[in-house]
């Protein structure tokens, strides 16, 4: 056992590697002596091939815990990464809706940081301009703590609805809320009658288990507003595999999409003029679309599925010498300090994957909302950046590379001289 702020950590990782993808055919996994039948949740294809398991992982990235031991006992499920092989979704076998909760204390907020922020109003002002939606109605489903609702109100001089059970009133000022309303609630069959001019949902599918219900929802609403424009956004599993993302994988994710299977659902639940874009550094996929009639076939590429599948097993592979060599790394660091910068999902799922976390003592972030709490499942304290030019780190380990440039500055105008890394 090692110790993190006084608090006993067990030595262990909880990722296991599957060193032979496995195949279960007629939708049935025997895994640890169990016998249990799996759907593709996008497709319903009952074959699916297991890329990767993790036990014990933390059930939430982004609630906030406000002690270490809290942090080190909280609630912890398993993955079970399986991917399809008629449509290329990936999914997690072993998602329980009811271990995660959104409604206390969940904070999930990215705009503190000004590379992030320009991002959301580039979208937003792109949604505006090529579909004229100055003046017009937008409803968001998942829109979190309603920053990006409040954001393209006041661009495009919208109106507009969010949905939401994170939502927290009177967090915005007040002159950001007045063309909109949010409802605190889980968007389902009893919202199919809201609708807009455009339709949002950004990063809510993948927190979604039953995926092709909730895009048969989100078609439902659309169909409400005739010529309405439906926008999705998720992260990109293409990268992740292709990247051995392994921090890119927790709990609250219970569905990974590549630009071909999330085209492919939109599709299959009745959606037309379906896009989807990279965009964020190839880190997200931009969905547009437009309720039409249903395509059973969903307009499947065998090429591009095989290609998922490859990458998959690739991933699966991979991931063990990923995390034996940040273990290796941290084991010769274990005299100096380390921190990590960004504490949000990609930092808990790093950290629960190595053996060696307790060695990072905290991390950092911009979002005030964090400060004094915990990371669940390694317990590393939040602090804020400024922290740093006191504690004066030798390695700084940077979970987003697309703000690595953002960080180095904020350093050097801290004159904090340390080694900058990325997973």
């Amino acid at each position: 056992m090692v110790s993190l702020r006084g608090v006993p950590i067990p030595r262990r990782s909880a990722w296991r590697r599957v060193e032979s993808p496995q195949r279960f055919r007629r939708g049935v996994l025997r895994a640890k002596g169990r016998v249990r039948v799996t759907l593709c949740r996008a497709c319903g294809n009952t074959e699916t091939e297991v890329i990767h398991e993790a036990p014990e992982v933390p059930v939430s990235s982004c609630v906030l815990v406000t002690s270490a031991q809290q942090a080190l006992s909280f609630p912890r499920g398993d993955l079970r990464l399986s991917c399809c092989p008629n449509c290329g979704f990936i999914q997690n076998d072993l998602f329980r809706t009811d271990l995660v909760d959104y409604t206390h204390g969940y904070e999930e907020s990215q705009t503190g940081s000004a590379t992030f922020r320009a991002f959301v109003d580039d979208v937003a002002l792109d949604l505006i301009a090529r579909h004229r939606l100055g003046g017009k109605e937008v409803l968001e489903v998942g829109c979190g703590k309603g920053e990006w609702l409040a954001r393209i109100c006041d661009l495009g001089q919208m109106y507009g609805v969010g949905i939401d059970p994170a939502y927290v009133p009177n967090r915005l000022p007040g002159e950001l809320t007045r063309r909109f309303e949010v409802l605190r609630e889980f968007y389902d069959d009893t919202h199919t009658d809201l609708t807009g001019d455009l339709i949002a949902c950004r990063h809510t599918l993948e927190h979604v288990g039953q995926v092709r219900e909730f895009a048969t929802l989100l078609h439902t609403s659309a169909l409400a507003r005739p010529g309405s424009v439906t926008f999705v956004e998720v992260p990109d599993t293409e990268r992740i595999l292709v990247e051995g993302a392994f921090w890119d994988i927790y709990y609250e994710h219970a569905s990974y999409f590549t630009a071909e299977s999330l085209s492919r659902l939109f599709r299959s639940v009745g959606f037309t003029d379906v896009s989807v874009r990279k965009a964020y550094d190839g880190q997200y996929l931009l969905l547009e679309a437009r309720a039409g009639s249903r395509d059973p076939a969903g307009s499947r590429t065998e090429e591009g599925v095989a290609d998922v599948l490859r990458r998959a097993r690739a991933f699966s592979r991979s991931v063990g010498m990923k995390v034996d060599a940040w273990n290796a790394l941290l084991e010769r660091r274990a005299d100096r300090r380390v921190v990590v910068w960004g504490a949000s999902s990609k930092a808990v799922g790093f950290l629960s994957a190595l053996r060696e976390s307790s060695i990072i003592e905290y991390a950092i972030d911009i979002n005030p909302m964090k400060h004094g709490r915990f990371l669940p499942g390694s317990g590393q304290e939040i602090v804020p950046p400024e922290f740093l030019a006191e504690y004066r780190p030798d390695l700084v380990i940077v979970m987003n590379p697309i703000y690595r440039d953002e960080i180095g500055r904020n350093l050097d105008e801290m004159a904090v001289e340390a080694q900058i890394l990325v997973p």
